[in-house]
């Protein structure tokens, strides 16, 4: 009986394991100097009562989905191509609104491979692929 239910409602674990897991940090810079990297959850919890109506989760899957397209970018795209990608510019913006970071607050973020499904990365450890630029900075020419 208990095999049968499984066959109905099949475990999403699954997918899980497929795939890149990466883990996004982000710091700012203010008046008293530059904060310390914080990271970001992206850990979607699955409860029954947010079977339906789960904004918070589509929020995390969204920004997850952003994270894994502007990483297969930065495999086809140069340094100076990126830098005009829509979605570099995006992810602060997506930062601030999750974190609730003041808007135009200097940001910067890094982008770390956790598990690679290819295997090349050791269990437990992590590789950092990306590290931005300072973001949202007003240059002297640009505030006249």
């Amino acid at each position: 009986m208990l095999s049968f239910f499984h066959l109905l409602f099949p475990s999403w674990k699954f997918f899980d394991q497929m795939g890149s897991e990466f883990q996004i940090e982000f710091r700012q810079r203010t008046a008293q100097g530059v904060h310390e990297w914080e990271s970001i959850d992206l850990t979607i919890e699955r409860k029954w009562a947010q079977l339906f109506f789960n904004p918070q989760g589509q929020l995390k899957l969204y920004f997850k989905t952003m994270v894994e397209r502007f990483v297969h970018q930065l495999e086809i795209l140069d340094d100076d191509e990126i830098l005009q990608e829509p979605l570099y510019r995006q992810l602060p913006f997506f930062i601030e609104f999750l974190y609730k970071v003041p808007p135009q607050r200097p940001l910067q973020f890094r982008i770390y491979l956790l598990d690679s499904s290819l295997g090349s990365i050791p269990s437990g450890s992590k590789d950092l692929i990306y590290e931005s630029c300072w973001l949202n900075e007003v240059e002297a020419s640009d505030a006249r």
